[in-house]
C-alpha cells in the first residue's frame, strides 16, 4: 500500500491571528480558497510522495541519521507568497527569512541521501514556506485580486527548530490530516 510521506515541522497555532489578519485582505474571494487549520499548518522540508510501506523504516532511519547532524536553529516567518501555475491552481503561503539557508541545506543533504540510498528522484526545487491556503478547483477559472495579500505586512514570528517530522497526509471524511510517523531532533 503506498502512503503519501513528507518531512516537515509543525508551525505553533500563534501563527493563526496573522493569517486571519492576511485572509482579509482577500476581502470576498478568501472564500474561494480552502485555508489550512492550526492544527495542519506545516513547513514541508522535503516532500517524498507516495511511499510503499516497506520503504517507511529505511526513510526514517535515513532521516534521523541525517538530521543528527544538524543544530537546532531558528526561523523567521516573514512575507507572502503565491504559487500559481496555467491551469488556475493557486496555493498562497507565508516566506521564511532567518533559517532559509539552513533549510535550504538540510533539505538538499537529506533529498540527495534519501534518493541515493532508495533510488527515488523527489523533486529538488525548495522554496521554504508555509502554505496557508489553495484555490478551490471549482474557483480555478477565477480570476482573485491577489495585490493587498502580497504587500500584507506583520510582525516577523520567530520559532526555533529543535526537531522535524516525519508525516503521512491521510484524507479523513474528506479532510486531510497529518499524522506524525516519527521524530528526528537536531543535535
Amino acid at each position: 500500500m503506498s502512503r503519501k510521506l513528507f518531512i516537515g515541522f509543525r508551525i505553533p497555532r500563534k501563527t493563526i491571528d496573522t493569517i486571519s489578519m492576511i485572509r482579509s485582505t482577500l476581502n470576498k474571494d478568501d472564500k474561494l480558497f480552502n485555508w489550512s487549520s492550526g492544527n495542519n499548518l506545516h513547513l514541508t522540508l522535503l516532500f517524498i510522495g507516495f511511499e510503499g510501506s516497506s520503504n517507511i523504516k529505511e526513510i526514517s532511519d535515513i532521516s534521523k541519521k541525517v538530521l543528527s547532524d544538524f543544530n537546532s536553529f531558528n526561523i523567521s516567518i516573514e512575507g507572502t507568497g503565491i504559487f500559481s501555475n496555467k491551469r488556475g491552481s493557486q496555493a498562497l503561503w507565508l516566506g521564511i527569512k532567518e533559517g532559509a539557508k539552513e533549510l535550504k541545506k538540510i533539505n538538499y543533504e537529506l533529498r540527495s541521501v534519501i534518493e541515493k540510498t532508495l533510488g527515488l528522484k523527489l523533486d529538488f526545487r525548495f522554496t521554504p514556506h508555509i502554505t496557508i491556503a489553495r484555490k478551490k478547483k471549482k474557483h480555478f477559472h477565477n480570476k482573485i485580486d491577489t495585490k493587498n495579500f502580497m504587500n500584507s505586512v506583520y510582525f516577523p514570528i520567530v520559532l526555533q527548530v529543535d526537531f522535524f517530522t516525519l508525516f503521512e497526509s491521510i484524507i479523513i471524511n474528506g479532510k486531510i490530516h497529518y499524522k506524525r510517523i516519527d521524530t528526528f531532533d537536531l543535535t
